[in-house]
Formats: structure tokens, C-alpha cells, sequence
């Protein structure tokens, strides 16, 4: 996963209305400001609400899911792309 993969799924997401919130590695980094090492994935949090129209969102991009451990984790991977590791929240 590139830096400008990570801005495509992030306005991707946004263009839907789905808000996300970045943890792992590129949470990191984005407070770092710059990207310290190699990332397999982008661990996003995202409202439970917008799961379906995030994954239809990535969908489009050409990310299937590959991990379904729902409802607290699923994860899309695009070949050539990388992988968007999706964990689905209800804020409180």
C-alpha cells in the first residue's frame, strides 16, 4: 500500500459520506508527517452504518473482500493496489 493509494481509498470513502479514521501504521506516520516504513494495509475505522456503502465504494475500485471477521474487522484487497483493513465501529 502507497501513499497515493491511501489518498484515493480515503476520497473514495469521503466521496460516499463515510467517514474514516486512520490507526496502524499510516495513523503513525500521518502524525509523523511522512511515511517512516513499508505497509502491507490501511487499518481504517469506520461507522458501522456506512460498512455497505464503503465496501461498495472499494468495490468499484476493484478491492474484494479477502477477511471477513465481522462485525469487527473485514478486509479488501485489490491486486496491484493493496489492502484496506476495515473495522467497523458504533460511536457512542
Amino acid at each position: 500500500m502507497n501513499a497515493h493509494e491511501v489518498h484515493t481509498v480515503l476520497d473514495t470513502l469521503a466521496s460516499v459520506g463515510c467517514p474514516a479514521w486512520i490507526s496502524g501504521g499510516w495513523g503513525v506516520d500521518a502524525l509523523a508527517g511522512r511515511q517512516t516504513r513499508r505497509h502491507r494495509d490501511l487499518d481504517l475505522a469506520i461507522p458501522a452504518e456506512h460498512e455497505g456503502a464503503a465496501l461498495r465504494a472499494l468495490g468499484q475500485l476493484g478491492y474484494v473482500i479477502e477477511t471477513d471477521w465481522r462485525p469487527v474487522r473485514v478486509e479488501v484487497a485489490a491486486e496491484g493496489r493493496g489492502r484496506v483493513d476495515l473495522h467497523p465501529l458504533a460511536f457512542d
